[in-house]
């Protein structure tokens, strides 16, 4: 996975994709489906745009399949350590 970006977007995805995660989770503990699955649409389009294909791709699963309660915490907690990983890399 490549990571040229400039120093002012690599910042940019520091701030923000932690922002995308914490969304997520507050809007899954909250019950609110409809926000965490519009949270996972962005950070899939912002993850892949770096080249983080995992992310991605567990962010358009959460945003696109309907699933237990169960599977989507599983999903949530593979997503953030996979954004984790991504952002250490920066």
């Amino acid at each position: 996975m490549s990571h040229d970006l400039s120093p002012e977007l690599t910042e940019l995805y520091k701030t923000h994709v932690p922002d995308y995660m914490a969304n997520i989770e507050k809007s899954f503990a909250d019950g609110d489906i409809g926000n965490m699955k519009d949270v996972a649409h962005n950070l899939a389009s912002a993850m892949g745009l770096i080249g983080d294909t995992i992310s991605s791709e567990l962010s358009r699963k959460l945003e696109k399949e309907e699933m237990t309660t169960e599977e989507m915490s599983s999903i949530i907690e593979e997503l953030s350590r996979s954004v984790s990983e991504t952002l250490a890399t920066l």
